[in-house]
């Protein structure tokens, strides 16, 4: 009793602290009532459900700055201490904002953010150790990338184009012209009196920016593959353009780009900076890229680093590139000798989060690059990140079971990680099935593997330390869901729905009985004698298992997203809706389920674990979101209603 309203207070505590502004200076001109400050995903405005803590998400964004570095974390703008290139040190960060946060461009003593449908959000960060937000701009769109020219920021605004923005006043921006570049403008660098866009589908798009008021299109230049990110050097542009690598143009006439060459990377050509007559290029699938462009028309590479993550972007400083790299953090790497290039130092974060469970004080998650990361939320507004295990392959999903972690990983099969002390977990055994292991559900001495190429495989871990398979069912699907309760194996089998196995002999299971839900099948719960399945875009469907060899529909709601993964707590199905953020369903009446709530952070959510009131959200590029549930808009744990 004492731990439950201890928890309690911490989560009351918590809202009240989140209720307050965050990081405003009390000397800053309050924004417009059209320009609110984002302090919260839009959904916190849903009076039922509170953000309560959050921590990690993907790096997407770097600035540097002296001894600074400023990188996007997700939602987040974290600072880092780089006087020591070796061991970066975190020194502040925001809070959490409603996009997550995909470029940064420093000017004097301010940060702006390029915060996807959070606008352009403008940080003071005259003290690193203190940034203050002091305005915000809604530009109605998502915004992908910015660049800062005098008194103007100019932002790749998505399907909106190109928005020219006076920052004459941080404190007061405003909108002085846009255009639309009939794309999706990605990036956006500027050069005399033109700005080039990177359009995505579209290749590059050229405007004249000689009046701020009324940019005009000059010209537009069709690439084969998608343009995400443009720098310009002299008379050429050089477009990061996806799985065609970089590609070179012309733009000595901005009314007629022709292209002069190209050199094809061998991942996804993502970002790109030019020095010297190199492009230094950040390519998703193979990391930092060196490319001699002194003669466009006969490109080369001088050099590479692939980095553990997914290069995103990057800057140059001194020697050195900053390289974001998406769900491994920001990597420093020494590019003094072109022909040895070599990693400095790196901030690791949280980054994917694919699945998520608890137990304790603890959340684990699994991050989808082959991380077991264990997170201490004893105080859900302030989660920090306690330890993590390696296991370099894909981690896709995770269950715990007293002192161990079961991980489902891929094509390795089943990880057995010893937690009995979360400071430092360990390796205690694995098994290499022959299929791909997407979830497991533990129940005695079996682990129960919804395997995508196999189906349901059946693990032996009386002796954690060695593995060994017990039988196994080839359904016709791919299973990427599964739970066991009783004497059966409920799996969720992609496109042919629910399939319920009979396990009561683990060495010979055999097919009870099957429902053919109408989307993709990719998670499922029980309770009772009802079967709940996240259906993919047919949303959550309620399936009467009463009679395993007969299965039937009880009721079901369409999610307005893609249900991914589900948890059930009470009369409450928790989905989480990928896109569309979690969905709260009231199912006390299966026959007539209705949504009670909802919450949208940035970012897709894949998974959820449900605590009392207490919501844990694996989100896959925004990290752990911890919200709170009140029924009703009562603030007591589920625990407690009567």
């Amino acid at each position: 009793m004492f731990s439950t309203r201890l928890k309690l207070l911490t989560i009351l505590i918590g809202l009240f602290l989140f209720s307050l502004p965050q990081n405003i200076n009390a000397s800053s001109p309050a924004p417009s009532p059209q320009q609110p400050y984002p302090h919260q995903p839009s959904a916190s405005q849903n009076q039922v459900v509170r953000l309560i803590g959050q921590i990690g998400g993907i790096n997407r964004a770097v600035a540097v700055a002296g001894n600074y570095a400023y990188i996007g974390m997700g939602p987040r703008m974290v600072t880092l201490d780089i006087s020591d290139l070796t061991q970066p040190v975190l020194i502040s960060q925001t809070i959490a904002f409603s996009g997550i946060v995909r470029d940064i461009a420093l000017q004097g003593n301010y940060a702006y953010l390029a915060a996807e449908n959070a606008g352009m959000i403008i940080m003071d960060i005259s003290n690193p150790t203190h940034p203050l937000q002091v305005s915000y701009l809604d530009t109605s769109s998502v915004v992908n990338g910015l660049t800062l020219v005098g008194n103007y920021a100019y932002i790749a605004n998505s399907g909106s184009g190109l928005r020219i923005i006076d920052i004459t006043d941080p404190s007061h921006p405003f909108e002085t012209g846009s255009i639309n570049t009939q794309g999706t403008a990605m990036d956006v660098t500027v050069n005399s009196n033109y700005a080039y866009i990177a359009n995505w589908s579209s290749g590059l798009f050229i405007a004249d920016i000689s009046d701020p008021a009324n940019p005009s299109q000059v010209s537009a230049f069709d690439t084969a593959s998608y343009a995400s990110s443009v720098a310009i050097d002299n008379n050429y542009a050089y477009l990061a353009d996806w799985n065609d690598g970089l590609r070179i143009i012309n733009v000595t006439d901005p009314a007629n780009p022709v292209e002069a060459g190209y050199y094809d990377t061998p991942g996804n050509a993502y970002g790109v900076v030019l020095r010297n007559q190199k492009a230094y290029v950040a390519d998703e699938k193979s990391g930092l890229r060196v490319i001699d462009v002194a003669d466009p028309a006969h490109t080369s590479e001088l050099g590479y680093y692939d980095t553990p993550g997914t290069a995103f972007n990057l800057v140059l400083s001194g020697d050195n590139a900053f390289v974001t790299d998406g769900e491994r953090g920001l990597r420093i790497i020494d590019i003094s000798d072109l022909d040895n290039i070599s990693e400095l130092g790196y901030y690791d974060i949280l980054g994917n989060a694919i699945a998520v469970t608890y137990q304790g004080n603890y959340a684990y998650i699994a991050d989808g690059r082959g991380n077991l990361r264990i997170i201490d939320v004893s105080d859900p507004s302030a989660p920090t990140a306690l330890s993590s295990f390696y296991t370099n392959s894909f981690t896709y999903g995770v269950a715990i079971d007293g002192n161990y972690a079961y991980l489902a990983e891929g094509s390795n099969g089943l990880r057995i990680i010893d937690i009995s002390n979360p400071s430092s977990p360990s390796l205690t055994g694995s098994y290499l099935t022959f299929g791909y292991a997407y979830a497991t559900s533990i129940s005695g001495d079996y682990a129960y593997l919804a395997d995508g190429s196999k189906g349901l495989s059946i693990i032996n871990i009386a002796d954690p330390t060695s593995p060994t398979q017990t039988g196994s069912y080839d359904t016709s699907g791919k299973s990427y869901g599964v739970v066991k309760t009783d004497s059966y194996s409920y799996l969720a089998d992609d496109t042919e729905g629910l399939r319920i196995i009979d396990v009561s002999d683990p060495t010979t299971p055999t097919e009870k009985g099957a429902y053919d839900t109408p989307g993709n099948a990719h998670d499922v719960a029980k309770d009772g004698n009802l079967t709940y399945v996240a259906d993919g875009y047919s949303g959550l469907r309620i399936i009467d298992v009463s009679d395993p060899t007969n299965p039937t529909e009880s009721g079901y709601y369409d999610t307005s997203g893609d249900a991914r993964g589900l948890a059930i707590d009470s009369h409450y199905a928790y989905v989480a809706d990928n896109f569309r953020g979690l969905s709260i369903i009231d199912i006390s009446d299966p026959v007539n389920p209705t949504e009670v709530a909802s919450y949208d952070p940035p970012g897709g959510l894949y998974n959820v674990a449900v605590d009392g009131n207490t919501i844990y959200l694996a989100n896959l590029s925004g990290g752990l979101y911890i919200v709170a549930y009140f029924p009703h808009q009562i603030y007591l744990p589920l625990t407690m209603r009567k």
